[in-house]
């Protein structure tokens, strides 16, 4: 792999984001209808209701290569000042 550094002091930079997916796999009954299954922040909910006992595993996160790249132009450019 070729590596590179940016020497272009004077260059306008902007902000890209790399989009890794990362899987979470629930264990439900099969008799639930998914059009009544919501989750948010983890947390499975079936009619509204919160369910607390359904197990779930998160997959690892494979860093190898992202689902999307793109520009972000939320002006996070201050994260990159030295």
């Amino acid at each position: 792999m070729a590596y590179s550094k940016n020497t272009d002091t004077d260059a306008e930079m902007r902000v890209i984001e790399a989009v890794y997916v990362t899987e979470v796999l629930y264990e439900i009954p099969k008799d639930w209808d998914l059009k009544e299954v919501t989750i948010k922040y983890g947390e499975l909910y079936y009619k509204g209701v919160i369910q607390v006992d359904v197990k779930n595993v998160e997959l690892d996160t494979c860093m190898k290569y992202p689902s999307d790249i793109k520009e972000h132009g939320d002006g996070l450019e201050y994260l990159f000042d030295e």
